[in-house]
Parts: structure tokens; sequence; C-alpha cells
């Protein structure tokens, strides 16, 4: 077995426990990491999760992209993997947690919170990485090669200014919220007549 963990320093292992406990804070105050609101998302009865998602994708979105404008992070790190590898990972990834009812994050929340049904999706996900871990000298050469989408943004990619693209994210997300707000009255309304 060749298990290889990174490197670390004391304050980077600090910025990772604090990020890690506001993560799971976050988590914990959504109630994302419930089996029932999960599932209520694959079954498109619950949207809570959409919500955090979309609220996190807008928010990481204007902080990079802003940090990066006033040179605070020099480089925007882009992932090398390939559409067709990404596509793979997270269709693994979406079964996985279908099954599952839980992701990684909302997996150790759940675990933190007393749920039992986790841990065998946790040990699935040990156990998945533990293969890809064996396997990783075979698949690299693989998913570090380039295709069409190689180390691009959606603003690259459409020659958009990334600032037109965050605008648009930021339009898509309060049209979902406003979509959401009055269905739910709608849901509210009726549950009250009847």
């Amino acid at each position: 077995m060749n298990l290889q963990f990174f490197q670390s320093t004391p304050s980077i292992t600090i910025i990772a426990l604090l990020s890690g406990f506001i993560f799971g804070f976050l988590l914990q105050k959504a109630a994302v990491y419930r089996f029932d609101v999960i599932i209520g998302q694959f079954l498109l009865k619950d949207f809570t999760v959409m919500k955090v998602i979309l609220t996190a994708i807008v928010v990481g979105s204007v902080g990079i992209y802003s940090l990066h404008a006033v040179g605070i992070i020099p480089k925007l790190l882009l992932s090398k993997t390939p559409i067709i590898f990404s596509l793979l990972g997270g269709s693994v990834f979406g079964v996985g947690m279908a099954i599952s009812g839980y992701c990684p994050g909302t997996g150790i929340a759940a675990l933190a919170s007393g749920s039992k049904d986790v841990l065998v999706g946790l040990a699935g996900m040990i156990f998945g990485s533990i293969i890809f871990n064996e396997l990783s000298y075979k698949l690299l050469p693989l998913i570090n090669q380039q295709d069409s989408a190689y180390q691009q943004t959606i603003g690259s990619y459409f020659t958009l200014p990334s600032g037109v693209v965050i605008i648009a994210l930021i339009g898509l997300w309060s049209v979902f919220f406003l979509w959401r707000k009055n269905t739910e009255q709608k849901i509210d309304l009726s549950n009250q007549k009847s």
C-alpha cells in the first residue's frame, strides 16, 4: 500500500482546521448534513442543499475573483483534469451520495451529530480513496492529459469577462431564490387552506 499524505506547515494546518470548523458549523446551521434533507433534494422536495450550494458558488466566485483582482491571490489555480474524468468522478460521487444520502463533508457532520447510518458511506469513501491511491500511478497519465477545457474558467471558455460571469451567477442565484420563495409561499398557503 502506497498511502501518500500531503505535507503541511503549522500555519496551513491551523488554517485548514479553522476552515473545517467554519465549514462544519455552517453545515450544521443549514441542516444539510441530515439524510432526509439531502434525499429531499434528490427527490426535488427540499431545496435546502441547492440553496446552500448556489450561495457557496456565488460567495466563493465573488471572493476568489475579488482577491485575485487586488493581488492577494496572484494566480487562479485551475483544474488540470480533462472534462471526461471530471464527469466520471462527478457521476461516481453523485451515485454514492444518492445511495448513502451523504457526501464527505455532510457525512462527517452527520457522524459528529450522532448518525450511525453514515458509517457505511464513510467506509466506502475510505475504501474508494485507497483503491484510487493504489491505481493512481496508472491513472494519473490519463488524468493529466489536456482537452479543450484544460485550465479554463467559464469566462475564458466562452471569452467573457469574469465580471459578466459573476453577474450572471448572481442573477441565476436571485432567480432561483425568488422562484423557491414564491413556490414555498404557495405550498404554505395551500397547507393552511387544507
